[in-house]
């Protein structure tokens, strides 16, 4: 069932990635992502992942097999993520989960400029028929502000370009999160 996010997330990751892909996850966050990215991509593929915490990072790893050599830990924010997946083969996914590390502190969060950067480079660099999967969270200080920035920059973008989705739930008390998809047409 759909009653969550992040469950959309793993639907629509499962529909994007395939085995053999590059794919990027720009929030490492807990290392959700990370680790169903890599049951994606198999083997052959190749997973980033990028945290601007070093906590992040380590707790990614520990859901990872010790054996497990195709995902690359990126201690780095994710506004330099041209720079980040230089070298490596076009990723046909990049996902982000904006907010804060869950479990840690709540006042190191992701930042409008950071993010409407990172966002950027990350439509620059997807593949043809890839996809940028957000999940935005703004029940948090700055939330908001990141979400506005995030949707003003996205609402601009050229349709012919770019096709941009908001999946919210529209019955639930407070500030849910919701998802943005988009994809890149050429």
């Amino acid at each position: 069932m759909i009653t969550k996010a992040t469950n959309l997330v793993r639907i629509l990751l499962k529909e994007s990635v395939n085995a053999g892909d590059c794919v990027v996850d720009a929030t490492c966050g807990n290392g959700l992502d990370t680790a169903i990215l890599r049951s994606l991509v198999g083997e052959t593929g190749r997973v980033i992942s990028v945290d601007i915490q070093a906590t992040a990072l380590e707790r990614a790893r520990k859901r990872l097999p010790a054996s497990v050599r195709n995902v690359h830990f990126v201690h780095a924010c994710h506004s330099t993520l041209n720079q980040i997946v230089e070298g490596h083969p076009t990723p046909t996914v990049v996902v982000f989960n904006l907010g804060y590390l869950p479990g840690g502190d709540k006042t190191l969060i992701t930042k409008p400029e950071t993010t409407t950067e990172a966002l950027s480079h990350a439509l620059q660099i997807i593949a043809l028929g890839g996809a940028v999967i957000m999940v935005v969270y703004r029940g948090h200080a700055g939330g908001e502000a990141e979400a506005f920035s995030v949707e003003q920059m996205i609402s601009a973008l050229d349709p012919k370009q770019f096709v941009v989705m908001k999946h919210q739930s529209l019955n639930v008390v407070g500030v849910p999160p919701y998802v943005l998809v988009i994809e890149r047409r050429v």
